[in-house]
């Protein structure tokens, strides 16, 4: 019996050793906070971001965006790697306009 008591006394040790560990493992997930929720004015912006996406998607489809600005009186409109611009363009669709009747 006396060999049994150290194994026994052993396992206990491991047993109860195992147990401080899970307890503090418990009591530090306690005291660390959880993430954080974004401040609510980035919650505004990205329910704005998505409904203009929402709105160009419907207005141009799916494929790339219009790049088109007017920059001191004149429309700048970016296709590929070229940058077209004009003080005759008031819109993109004159831009386009123009455009298609040069290609032919």
């Amino acid at each position: 019996m006396r060999l049994d008591a150290p194994a026994a006394s052993v396992s206990c040790m491991r047993r109860s050793s195992r147990v401080r560990h899970r307890k503090a493992a418990l009591i530090a997930a306690q005291r660390t906070p959880g993430p954080k929720s974004a401040p609510a004015y980035l919650d505004e912006m990205l329910r704005r971001h998505e409904a203009q996406e929402e709105i160009r998607r419907a207005q141009q489809g799916l494929g790339k965006s219009i790049i088109s600005d007017v920059l001191n009186e004149h429309r700048i409109v970016a296709v590929g790697d070229t940058i077209y611009r004009s003080k005759q363009w008031k819109t993109f669709p004159d831009f386009q306009q123009l455009e298609l009747l040069q290609q032919t």
